[in-house]
């Protein structure tokens, strides 16, 4: 009688456990961001009547900003903290279509880079609270990391790029990453 509730209780767990053990679909959402560059003081090396002019620290303080570069637009993958601890699935699709993966962490805070069985080289990008890209480990292939890369300070992202992205595009660290997740400074009255 105990042999056959064995065997029973083996057979009913035998047929329930493909149902139990379907991984559930993991589903990202896509967006665009848009990477602002920074802006540079428009320095006037000419006087009107064309003698060269040197501009001081406090002219560049005092002059109207210019933009360097035009906004690039880049679409991505935001995935949460917990992607960290999964295998990094479908990533050479995603980099083959130049779209980025956003890794969004809970509160900003320093975490390494870490060896990954990413075979192919990533440019990453960290970003803090505001949306400022703070550092850049450009054309690191993680599959070959043997050890732990730290960035300077707390991120509240990462961005990772095909390697040589940056480049290409000249993202630049002082660069603005333009997306709702990312909260601008408060405006300061004076």
């Amino acid at each position: 009688d105990s042999m056959v509730r064995y065997f029973l209780c083996a057979v009913m767990l035998c047929w329930s456990a493909p149902a139990i053990a379907q991984p559930s679909a993991i589903v990202f959402q896509r967006d665009t961001l848009r990477i602002i560059p920074k802006v540079a003081p428009a320095l006037q090396t000419e006087s009107t009547d064309g003698e060269e002019v040197k501009s001081s620290e406090d002219d560049a303080k005092e002059a109207p900003k210019v933009m360097l570069r035009e906004p690039i637009e880049i679409p991505v993958e935001i995935r949460g903290e917990q992607a960290l601890a999964t295998e990094w699935l479908h990533l050479n699709n995603l980099f083959a279509n130049d779209s980025g993966m956003l890794i969004m962490f809970d509160e900003a805070r320093i975490l390494p880079v870490r060896h990954r069985n990413l075979y192919m080289p990533v440019d990453i990008l960290f970003i803090d609270q505001q949306g400022t890209i703070l550092q850049i480990l450009p054309d690191i292939t993680l599959s070959e990391l043997y050890q732990d890369v730290y960035p300077s300070t707390a991120m509240k992202a990462w961005l990772h790029l095909k390697g040589g992205s940056v480049e290409a595009l000249n993202i630049q660290p002082g660069d603005h990453i333009d997306h709702p997740l990312f909260s601008p400074d408060p405006l300061m009255l004076q």
